[in-house]
């Protein structure tokens, strides 16, 4: 979303719909467990192209969009657990949490999304993401449906949301109805660590899984030298605040040269 020069605050109510939806309703057997992970993400699906119709329909900036969406979905969340809840099945956090041989499961999800997202790279959708990013009226006169790639890349970042929050579910092992909301920033701060730019143009998944590696290690050495936890939320927002001072200063100055 964020190379189409857009930005998806949706995610949130997402991940916390998604999140209490798993933790009340998810099955015990492994089939159903897989159909339900899949009813999920098509509902994430669903989610994200109802904000790139929108947006792209009438015209309207994604902020006020995926921000309007952030509070139905949150609100929703809140209706279908409105209190903090355990999870009563421990066969689909293990499945998720185990390791193979000394591997995280973690790290083969990273690993398919890498590959997935390489693939994509290499599609018409692909090409087309990046020549929109760099300029929508070039893109449009060049054949590109700019229209049905603004809603594709929200279509993907709906269903990614929707797989995030079930995989929060297998994490913390309990539901919350607010706990997607301290993702927005999180992953904003995380993209613009790796190199992305709000304006477009740039932007890439592996500088995102290292903006990614960069924040929770720095929330890490802050746990190891005992320190409070609070502090882990000055150094991310710090971060934040530094990464857009480095990046406006930066174009500042090709501006000037």
């Amino acid at each position: 979303v964020m190379l189409i020069r857009g930005v998806d605050l949706s995610i949130a109510g997402i991940i916390s719909l998604t999140n209490c939806f798993c933790s009340l309703f998810m099955p015990g057997s492994a089939v159903g467990i897989v159909f339900f992970c899949i009813g999920v993400a098509v509902f994430g699906a669903a989610a994200g192209f109802l904000n790139g119709y929108i947006i792209t329909r009438f015209r309207l900036q994604p902020f006020i969009v995926t921000f309007a969406s952030w509070f139905i979905w949150g609100g929703l969340s809140y209706c279908v657990l409105p209190l903090k809840r355990e999870n009563s099945f421990n066969a689909f956090s293990e499945a998720l949490m185990r390791r193979i041989g000394i591997v995280p499961i973690s790290v083969f999800l990273i690993a398919g999304v890498c590959l997935v997202w390489f693939y994509l790279r290499r599609t018409r959708f692909g090409v087309s993401l990046y020549a929109v990013e760099h300029n929508k009226k070039t893109a449009y006169y060049s054949g590109i449906n700019v229209t049905r790639v603004t809603v594709l890349a929200y279509v993907l970042s709906g269903a990614l949301a929707a797989f995030a929050g079930i995989y929060l579910t297998a994490f913390n092992g309990y539901g919350s109805p607010n706990s997607g909301d301290s993702y927005i920033l999180l992953t904003i701060c995380a993209a613009l660590l790796g190199g992305s730019d709000m304006m477009g143009g740039r932007g890439s998944l592996a500088g995102t899984i290292a903006g990614c590696v960069i924040l929770e290690l720095s929330v890490d050495i802050l746990l190891l030298l005992d320190t409070p936890v609070y502090w882990a939320q000055f150094v991310r927002g710090a971060l934040f605040i530094a990464v857009i001072f480095l990046r406006t200063a930066l174009s500042i100055s090709r501006r000037i040269s």
